[in-house]
Order: C-alpha cells, then structure tokens, then sequence
C-alpha cells in the first residue's frame, strides 16, 4: 500500500514544495520516500524489522551534484520496532533528512508531524 504523508519542509527559514510517500510491504517493511522536487533533492529510507531481531534500516541520499548516497545500519529492536511503533520509522527519517540537508549547507525543519504521525502509525 502507499499513500501521502502529509507533512511540511521549509528549507532556510522558506517554505519549499515536497512530497512524503509511505509505501507498506506488510507489516514487517516500511519505505519513506521525501522528495524536493524543484531543488531535485531527496531521502528514500527502508525499515525491516520483526520482533526482536534487529531492525534494519537503510538511506538512500540524492542530491545535484553528488552522486547517490546510501547509508545501512542495524539496531536493537526496543530503538526501532518496524511493526509496532511506526512513528519512530517517521522520526528517524526526518532527522536524517536535516542531517543530509545540512551537509549540503542548508537548514532544513518539518512541521505537521501530527498528522504524519496519525496517518504512518494506521497500518493496512
């Protein structure tokens, strides 16, 4: 299943057009896709995780000018759990949306999280 997350991104202090998708593969795997379209800047982030095995989670970076990024890292199920608090899926994604923003010199902030949360944590 995948549908919109409604969300807002300002860009250095101003309001940019994005679009958030959250893509399902059952319940165990999750997909976030954040694009910024007219600065063709985006963060695609996959979250694998299923009771206490470790939740794995990968990043894909793009940006004008740098070649695709992608980042992998494993952590302990209580820090992510995939199935259960999807919320954490979202939060993580956003902040490795500023982080990667950041490096590329701007300042990026999210708002509107309610209703991201409300619509991530609704599986099926």
């Amino acid at each position: 299943m995948r549908r919109p997350i409604a969300c807002r991104i300002r860009l250095d202090g101003l309001p940019v057009r994005s679009e958030t998708i959250l893509t399902e593969a059952g319940p165990n795997a999750l997909v976030l896709s954040t694009t910024l379209r007219d600065r063709g800047i985006w963060l695609d982030s996959t979250y694998l995780g299923h009771g206490n095995a470790e939740s794995q989670i990968t990043h894909l970076f793009v940006a004008p000018g740098r070649f695709g990024e992608t980042e992998a890292r494993s952590v302990p199920h209580d820090e992510i759990p995939v199935i259960h608090v999807r919320r954490l899926c979202l939060y993580d994604h956003f902040q490795r949306l500023q982080d990667f923003l950041d490096s590329l010199g701007h300042t990026g902030q999210v708002s509107g999280l309610d209703h991201a949360i409300e619509a991530v944590e609704h599986i099926g």
